[in-house]
């Protein structure tokens, strides 16, 4: 099973390199051409002006290395929106350089107002549910499929809930919104990090979410909409 996921992770390495490979961006007259691919070449070319939102993304695996993953949400021609490969995989130093050169609208912000602590629960409550009713399943099928010998060793699997559990409560404390000047800046965190940039004229509405019950504690959800119907929400706050 170690050698198995061992070569799909070597796989999704070549997939990766294959796809993004010979990255290159360039600007003229506030057009940003991208464009990436080693066998089957992609190159985009739109305004500035259609950027709705960027988005950064750091899972687990490329915080430890300090990379990020770049996207873009625009507004084509057709007046829908689309979701655009702004860098592959950058390191994190290099953001405020390469925005500035590309992007100077946007730039990286501390968000400082923090999701409420009483607010973990709700979050994380059903990808624990989910992930131990899955293992319950698992270890149930392989009850009455492996010998009485090796039948109990998916239990070791349940160790995963408390890892998952901690690394989420870790990742909750960076969950944050703010703003400066024109940009709002919303960072969602459990294990993997999304940190979304929108300028607050590109903001459609803004509306909140809660039940009776989440009521009484004051703390809700909420979400911000943009053109294209373009949708990012978090909570509790």
């Amino acid at each position: 099973g170690l050698l198995v996921l061992v070569i799909i992770y070597i796989g999704s390495i070549l997939v990766f390199a294959l796809r993004y490979g010979s990255f290159q961006a360039t600007l003229s007259q506030q057009r940003l051409t991208i464009g990436y691919g080693l066998l089957n070449r992609t190159e985009v070319v739109f305004h500035q002006d259609k950027i709705q939102a960027l988005v950064i993304e750091e899972n687990w695996i490329k915080r430890r290395f300090k990379r990020a993953h770049l996207s873009l949400h625009i507004i084509s021609a057709s007046g829908e929106e689309e979701k655009l490969l702004l860098h592959p995989f950058i390191r994190v130093s290099d953001i405020d350089g390469f925005l500035e050169r590309f992007l100077p609208r946007f730039k990286q912000l501390v968000p400082e107002q923090r999701a409420a602590d009483r607010g973990f629960f709700y979050i994380v409550r059903w990808p624990l549910l989910g992930y131990a009713s899955l293992f319950l399943a698992l270890n149930g099928a392989l009850y009455f499929w492996l010998p009485e010998v090796i039948r109990y060793i998916g239990l070791v699997l349940f160790l995963f809930l408390p890892l998952y559990y901690v690394l989420a409560r870790s990742g909750y404390r960076h969950t944050r919104y703010g703003y400066e000047n024109d940009l709002f800046v919303l960072r969602k965190q459990l294990v993997n990090r999304e940190t979304i940039y929108a300028p607050r004229l590109k903001i459609e509405a803004f509306s909140g979410h809660v039940s009776r019950f989440l009521e009484e504690k004051s703390i809700l959800k909420f979400r911000i909409t943009l053109r294209g119907s373009t949708g990012f929400d978090a909570g509790y706050f």
